[in-house]
């Protein structure tokens, strides 16, 4: 029995329907207290699909969940929960969004886009745009389980809520075209010449949702075009998943300049070490690269970078040329670390900059080639660019620190023994010298006429 047809005017509700939900969605988008109240709900939300969606769509699914009095867990398509071994109960009703249906040639922006002026540039200088409809999407409360076995079952969730919210934000406000920076501003402020959201210090996620917020509700015509996200591959739970040890990843994308394209990555925070792995995937790329607070039980805040080639996170006393998962570029493996690299220098990183080097055949390193130094210096430069918006580099200071502490307080105290050891070894010195210098006193004092003669 097929789908039910639905008649014009069940088609024309429906419409008016969408309209209006629409055009609550800007609203809230365009009032910078009714977004904080959208954070502080996602910040309760540890669904990977909803953190996938844009942040219109999240207006969307959230003013709908409030207007029903629920709390979303965890949504899917009708199609998705039955892959994930749920079924949709018969007469609910879905929660509406925004998803593409096609592409038709055009010279105008989308009105409807999730993803608003996504236009791109067709066949023989002809514009295209991106069509989108409404979309159904159910909760996992809207299911009912009839295989337990089928992965996804369970609803999913996210470790740290706060750093993929954060990188959702940044990553959309960058498909804008749109440099984030930070300056002594009492909130977001964007310019349009050059695109700009300059944020205060900390790069609070309510910052960048404010300035998104006013960006998404401009008149479509006066919208900058946005870029299309990434596509991610099938079964990454909404481009976020988990390592083989069950530590939570987030998929990002990295641009690494007009020379080298963009990358892919897929990172992890390891808080038992403070650090955290880029699995990064690009043009003549593939491998892993940590970064981390460098020196951190000498400051109390996080003051500058350490980024190693390959994966450091669960160890510190590699030899370089040994560390796990090191990239591959231009063919090459690339091998080393840096410190110090401050907020300053890690925006002018050059192959000079950085120990880029090669294990050569003596079980030892040589410098890099410069083709492949110079393209692993972009992709560092592209993942510090990355890492630094981070708004809890001071937490994972902290987390490094913990774990370095121990080694340095061995240190500490080996040396305070070996100074121990010294001292007393000083000590018994000085004694005998003290007993020496006052036999030879002594001497010094004797009466010569008292001093028998022979």
């Amino acid at each position: 029995m097929g789908r039910r047809k639905y008649t014009e005017a069940e088609r024309a509700e429906r419409a008016a329907a969408d309209n209006e939900l629409s055009e609550q969605a800007s609203a809230v988008l365009a009032d910078p207290h009714a977004l904080l109240k959208v954070v502080d709900q996602l910040a309760s939300i540890r669904s990977p699909k909803i953190h996938r969606f844009s942040l219109r769509n999240q207006v969307l699914l959230l003013k709908q969940a409030e207007e029903r009095g629920v709390l979303l867990i965890d949504v899917d398509t009708f199609k998705g929960w039955r892959n994930r071994g749920r079924a949709v109960r018969r007469g609910e009703v879905g929660y509406r969004v925004t998803v593409p249906k096609g592409r038709e040639q055009t010279g105008e922006a989308s009105e409807t886009a999730e993803f608003e002026g996504a236009a791109e540039q067709g066949g023989e200088g002809e514009q295209t745009k991106t069509l989108f409809r409404m979309f159904p999407f159910f909760d996992i409360s809207q299911t009912d389980g009839f295989d337990e076995d089928q992965p996804g079952y369970d609803a999913e969730t996210i470790e740290n809520v706060t750093s993929v919210l954060h990188a959702s934000l940044v990553d959309q406000l960058e498909r804008f075209g749109y440099t984030i920076t930070t300056g002594d501003v009492p909130g977001a402020v964007v310019t349009a010449d050059p695109p700009t959201v300059t944020v205060p210090e900390g790069l609070a996620v309510e910052d960048l949702a404010v300035a998104l917020g006013s960006i998404l509700s401009l008149p479509p015509k006066e919208r900058p075009r946005q870029r299309p996200a990434e596509r991610w591959t099938a079964g990454d739970a909404g481009c976020i998943s988990t390592t083989a040890d069950g530590i939570p990843k987030t998929k990002v994308r990295l641009d690494l300049g007009e020379d080298y394209g963009t990358a892919t990555a897929w990172v992890h925070d390891q808080w038992e070490t403070g650090t955290t792995v880029y699995d990064v995937k690009a043009s003549r790329v593939s491998g892993m690269i940590t970064v981390t607070s460098s020196d951190a039980t000498q400051t109390d805040l996080f003051a500058a970078a350490m980024v190693a080639f390959g994966d450091w996170s669960k160890e510190d006393h590699y030899r370089i040329e040994d560390a796990p998962g090191a990239p591959v570029i231009n063919g090459v493996d690339v091998v080393g670390r840096t410190r110090g690299i401050t907020r300053d220098r890690a925006q002018v990183i050059t192959r000079r900059t950085m120990n880029i080097r090669k294990p050569d055949k003596w079980r030892s390193t040589e410098e890099a080639p410069q083709k492949t130094a110079d393209r692993a210096a972009a992709v560092v430069r592209a993942i510090l660019r990355h890492w630094l918006l981070r708004e809890d580099l001071d937490t994972l200071h902290a987390a490094r620190a913990r774990f370095e502490a121990p080694t340095f307080q061995r240190d500490a105290e080996h040396i305070a023994r070996q100074l121990d050891q010294q001292l007393a070894d000083l000590t018994a010195e000085r004694d005998q010298h003290a007993a020496t210098a006052a036999r030879y006193a002594a001497l010094a004092e004797t009466d010569p006429q008292q001093t028998e003669q022979p």
